[in-house]
């Protein structure tokens, strides 16, 4: 039988059916959701209707939970918060319950589903270390499971030893001995990688017992155009008030308003928030290291951190401009080093002037050039 396993739809109805049409030819006999199912984009109630006709099993994402009003708009912030009040405006009451009583977790073929991780069957936790992953591989039996909610194609690897390795994800067959975690990507929300956009999932094949992971190109600027001819209509009427009283107040300012030369003064850029940082740590780099990584872990219950990477050449100037990334668990990622730099400072500075992080592993590292990982044979 063969499994169409598909995550983070994020109410991109036109994602989702691009993404249906390539699993239809791909001769799926039965597509599995792993959640988010609604949540930031402009199609809410055609995205659940498209889940609702094609999916044999659709499991509980946060943003489902959250639009089925078990949570309030200020539990997020920015769009997320924002999407939350419109999807509910948007979806009726049946809807919202039926969200909200979704399963978390589905088990099929020696196979198991859920839209965050294994570890925990009340918070929405991420998947993205080997060490996340060794917690999600000890608490199931199964030799496959599937998980989401990063919206990044991961895969996952632990053999007899214990070990677990981060592989690329691509196509693979399973082994006797080995066990295996997926995570398809998002349809309708995923990272952009390299100035392109793909909606991505994976098929389970397990007669051929081989997964094979999708990549399905999508439009961003014409889902954008979409989701702002669905703005509600109060909103519309606000913006059309708000536009028709800035004319009448540019038309009677005409008449006083001079142009003004430009500053001679150069512009200043923009400077880091004050707040002073939660931790520093500075590593000093040889010639022939190719990338660092900050190995920062924060505890299940710590809210979100900016982790903030500088370059610095031996005098203590940027070689590089800074690069800022936002934490919300745990972060790995490897950041290359420029030509010039000597150093690699880390900083980790709080999202909220009152959040209290609590970080359970800092300890950046240096990447020599022939550092290699050998997955488990």
């Amino acid at each position: 039988m063969r499994y169409a396993i598909i995550s983070d739809i994020h109410a991109n109805a036109v994602a989702l059916r691009a993404v249906l049409a390539d699993i239809q030819s791909r001769q799926a006999d039965a597509v599995i959701c792993l959640g988010d199912t609604v949540g930031y984009g402009p199609l809410p109630r055609q995205a659940l209707q498209l889940v609702r006709q094609s999916c044999s099993a659709v499991l509980l994402g946060n943003h489902d939970w959250a639009v089925g009003e078990r949570a309030t708009p200020k539990d997020y912030v920015n769009l997320a918060g924002e999407s939350l009040s419109r999807h509910r405006e948007e979806l009726s009451a049946h809807d919202r319950e039926w969200l909200a009583n979704l399963p978390r977790t589905v088990t099929f073929s020696n196979a198991a589903a859920t839209h965050a991780d294994f570890t925990s069957d009340t918070q929405f936790y991420y998947v993205e270390t080997p060490e996340d992953a060794q917690a999600n591989f000890a608490a199931r039996r199964e030799q496959l499971l599937f998980v989401g909610h990063t919206h990044t194609p991961a895969l996952f690897l632990t053999g007899h030893s214990g070990a677990v390795y981060a592989l690329p994800p691509d196509d693979f067959a399973l082994e006797e001995g080995k066990r295996y975690l997926v995570n398809p990507g998002s349809v309708g929300y995923p990272r952009e990688k390299d100035g392109k956009c793909f909606s991505s999932y994976v098929i389970y094949d397990d007669s051929a017992q081989a997964v094979y992971f999708r990549q399905i190109p999508f439009d961003v600027s014409s889902l954008i155009q979409r989701g702002k001819q669905k703005l509600p209509r109060h909103f519309r009427r606000a913006l059309f008030g708000i536009g028709l009283l800035f004319l009448l107040l540019m038309g009677g300012a005409a008449a006083f308003w001079r142009p003004t030369p430009p500053p001679t003064a150069p512009v200043q850029a923009p400077q880091p928030p004050a707040n002073p940082p939660v931790d520093v740590r500075t590593l000093n780099l040889v010639p022939g290291d190719v990338a660092v990584r900050a190995n920062l872990k924060l505890d299940k219950n710590s809210p979100p951190v900016s982790l903030e990477i500088r370059f610095l050449s031996a005098s203590g100037a940027d070689v590089a401009p800074r690069q800022v990334i936002s934490v919300k668990k745990s972060s790995m990622k490897a950041f290359k080093i420029p030509k010039d730099a000597a150093k690699a400072a880390f900083s980790i500075q709080k999202v909220n002037p009152d959040d209290i992080p609590r970080i359970l592993r800092f300890a950046p590292t240096r990447t020599p050039s022939a550092a290699k990982s050998t997955p488990p044979r």
